[in-house]
C-alpha cells in the first residue's frame, strides 16, 4: 500500500509542476528569444546577364559578372579590334532605378562605349529589366601574346529630378506629380 501511495504522490507532484508551468506560460505575455540571425534579401537591382554579341579581331579569354560588375579579358589580334557585349539588368524593387555612374578599370589601350544615356534613358522600370550594349575597343600595340582586362562597375540609384525627363516633354525634368503640377500651374498663370 505504501508503494502505491508513493507512486500517486510522485504523479501528483509531477502533474502539479506541469500545471504550474503551463499556467505560468499562459499568463506570461512576454516572450524573450535570444540569438543571432543572418538575413540577406535579394538585391534591389543587379546585372543578371552578360553575353558577347560580336567581336572583330578580338578573342575573349573569359567574361563574367556579379550583381554590380562585369569583367572581361581579351586577346586583341590587331589595333582597332572590338568586342560588343549585351548587358541585362533586372530591377526587383518597386521603384524606378537608373545607372547613375559607371566606374571603369581598363588596361592600357582599352576604351569602351555604352549605349545607355543616364540623362535620357528614363531609368529601369520598377520590377522591370533593361538591356544595353557595351563595346570595348583596343587601340594599342599587338606585338606578342597580350591579354587586356576590363572591369566596369555600375552604381544604381533612385533617380532625382535632374536625372530623368518625361517621355512626353523635352523640357521638364519632373519625376513626381507635385513637380508636374507646379510646372502646369506656372504655365497657366
Amino acid at each position: 500500500m505504501k508503494d502505491k501511495h508513493n507512486k500517486y504522490l510522485i504523479l501528483l507532484v509531477v502533474a502539479l509542476i506541469l500545471f504550474m508551468s503551463v499556467g505560468y506560460a499562459a499568463l506570461n505575455r512576454e516572450l524573450n528569444i535570444t540569438g543571432e540571425i543572418t538575413y540577406r534579401p535579394e538585391e534591389n537591382i543587379r546585372v543578371v546577364d552578360f553575353q558577347q554579341k560580336n567581336a572583330t579581331s578580338m578573342n575573349t579569354k573569359y567574361s563574367n559578372f556579379s550583381k554590380k560588375e562585369v569583367k572581361v579579358a581579351f586577346t586583341p589580334l590587331v589595333s582597332g579590334a572590338t568586342a560588343t557585349y549585351e548587358v541585362k539588368v533586372k530591377n526587383n524593387n518597386g521603384s524606378v532605378f537608373v545607372i547613375s555612374n559607371i566606374q571603369s578599370n581598363l588596361d592600357e589601350g582599352l576604351t569602351y562605349e555604352i549605349d545607355y544615356d543616364v540623362a535620357n534613358a528614363g531609368g529601369i522600370d520598377a520590377k522591370g529589366e533593361m538591356t544595353f550594349n557595351i563595346t570595348f575597343k583596343y587601340t594599342g600595340d599587338v606585338s606578342g601574346d597580350i591579354t587586356k582586362n576590363a572591369v566596369l562597375t555600375f552604381d544604381f540609384e533612385i533617380p532625382t529630378a535632374e536625372m530623368l525627363k518625361y517621355a512626353n516633354s523635352q523640357y521638364t525634368t519632373c519625376t513626381n506629380v507635385q513637380c508636374a503640377l507646379d510646372e502646369l500651374y506656372a504655365l497657366l498663370r
